[in-house]
């Protein structure tokens, strides 16, 4: 019992190394909780400046799973990505939507403090009985941790809303996470 304790207290810790900034463009950071269904990581919402758009951002910090530290940066994003994906028609049996469409699902590379990380963009469409909704999900590996931010937004207003920059804003302004003790 007290190796599963020490195992858990050493991946929150690990997770809270990698902490997004308070403020980025257009967003501030409003509060944060322990995401359990992903190892201990931690959640953060963020409210946007513009009040008239109704904006849902989150960034979730969270440790790679032991299983696929050893594969390549691109298989460790590619596996994530595919298990985002997959999640999305939970939300139909949830009654959150009534359909989902991925209109964008790609790998790419994104920018932080020290230079480029792997990751992966996904943009979807949900629809409501009430209206669509535009869904994007950025992802990126910082050293052993997934980063991945969630932002929805009415879709008409995805165009011309600053909004969409959450992802990328985000992890320009992130630095890489400090090597684990040994």
């Amino acid at each position: 019992m007290a190796v599963l304790l020490l195992a858990a207290s050493v991946l929150q810790a690990s997770a809270q190394e990698v902490r997004p900034p308070a403020r980025i463009p257009s967003f501030t950071m409003m509060d944060s909780s322990r995401y359990e269904q992903r190892e201990m990581g931690i959640r953060y919402a963020y409210r946007f400046a513009d009040s008239t758009q109704h904006v849902a951002a989150t960034a979730f910090v969270y440790p790679v799973p032991a299983e696929r530290l050893a594969k390549p940066a691109a298989e460790q994003i590619a596996e994530e990505a595919r298990e985002f994906v997959a999640s999305l028609d939970g939300g139909i049996g949830q009654g959150w939507y009534r359909s989902v469409t991925v209109v964008v699902d790609t790998a790419r590379a994104w920018d932080a403090t020290d230079g480029s990380h792997p990751g992966h963009l996904v943009a979807a469409v949900l629809r409501r009985d009430d209206g669509n909704l535009a869904s994007f999900m950025h992802l990126m590996l910082l050293g052993d941790h997934y980063v991945k931010t969630r932002l929805t937004l009415p879709a008409e207003e995805w165009r011309t809303s600053m909004a969409p920059n959450f992802g990328p804003d985000l992890f320009a302004a992130l630095a890489p996470p400090a090597p684990a003790p040994r």
